[in-house]
Order: structure tokens, then C-alpha cells, then sequence
């Protein structure tokens, strides 16, 4: 049997014949308290931009995700990868370029009697691009440290944007009742 809540049964909690009770709750979005919503929202839109300058500007580790097949079976495509910027690079570490604009990933596989770096990609099958033949440490962004599934670092940063925004929201919105009292 189903009950409304404005079923008097309902409220006095009484079924007919011992029958199992099921209660529908009614839910209206008039009785929602808007304020709370839009401190939600503004501090989860602040958490995601901050979190976003935490990794460009702060942090030493930053993430970058792959768009090529070219460090395969190393790294996929769409894989988020971690560098960390470093004074000295070695040889079979793999680092990020950047070389007139264009950022790929690749592998050292040689230091230059000049003091530059000689890589290649993984994937590139033996062909070495013009470019990776004399590799100026200036082009060089930093070296992966990790990498991580595109889903799981996404959904897992969402996750835990939602948890800050939440906990900062409920703050202040409990800041801003004690000053309205």
C-alpha cells in the first residue's frame, strides 16, 4: 500500500492490517534554500579555478595528457601524465618538448658531446623527427614522474572539488547565519 503524506495514516504512522508501509516523500523545490545553493555553486566554481592555478602556478608537479599514440605501449592516448621540472636530464627518461609550439612527448636515448639531448618516441617505429636530433635543455618542460587513466584522474578531481565546495559552502554559509543572528 502506498501513502501520501497528506494521508492522515501517514502521519500517525498506522498502516492497515500490519502491511509493510512505504512512504512517498514529496519534494518541491519552493522549500529549498536557495542561499545555501548559490554558496554551493560560487564556491565550487572558485575551488575548480583555484585548483586549476594550484596546478599551472604552484604546484611543482603539473599534468598534461597525452593526444598522440607516439610513447605507446608506454603511455596511451588520453593519458594523463605528471612532470616535474628538473636541472639535469639522463638518458632513457622520458621528458615533455616543447619545440615551435608544438609539446610532444618522447625518450632520451642520448646526451650530445654539446650538452644537448638526443630522444625519439617509443612508438615512431626507428624514424627520428628533425627535431629530436638536437634537443636544447630550454625545450625541455620536464620529466614524467606518472602517469594516471584519463577517467579516473577526472572523475577522482571532480570528486573531490564537489567535497571542498561542500564543506567551504556549509562554512560559510554557517558564518553567515551566526552574523545574521
Amino acid at each position: 500500500m502506498l501513502q501520501n503524506p497528506g494521508d492522515p495514516q501517514f502521519e500517525s504512522g498506522q498502516g492497515d492490517s500490519g502491511n509493510r508501509k512505504i512512504f512517498i516523500c514529496s519534494f518541491s523545490l519552493s522549500k529549498m534554500n536557495w542561499k545555501k545553493i548559490s554558496v554551493f555553486i560560487v564556491t565550487l566554481i572558485l575551488v575548480i579555478l583555484l585548483s586549476n592555478l594550484l596546478f599551472k602556478f604552484i604546484l611543482p608537479i603539473k599534468p598534461v595528457r597525452t593526444i598522440s599514440q607516439n610513447m605507446e605501449p608506454t603511455y596511451s592516448k588520453n593519458d594523463v601524465l605528471f612532470y616535474i621540472i628538473e636541472e639535469n636530464y639522463d638518458i632513457n627518461e622520458i621528458v615533455i618538448l616543447k619545440h615551435n609550439g608544438l609539446t610532444t612527448v618522447t625518450r632520451i636515448i642520448s646526451i650530445n658531446s654539446d650538452g644537448t639531448y638526443e630522444a625519439t618516441a617509443d612508438n615512431n617505429l626507428g624514424r627520428q623527427l628533425s627535431m629530436e636530433k638536437r634537443i636544447p635543455k630550454s625545450e625541455i618542460q620536464g620529466k614524467i614522474l606518472f602517469s594516471i587513466n584519463p577517467y579516473i584522474f577526472y572523475i577522482s578531481l571532480l570528486v573531490c572539488q564537489i567535497i571542498i565546495s561542500f564543506l567551504l559552502s556549509k562554512l560559510i554559509y554557517l558564518r553567515l547565519v551566526k552574523k545574521q543572528t
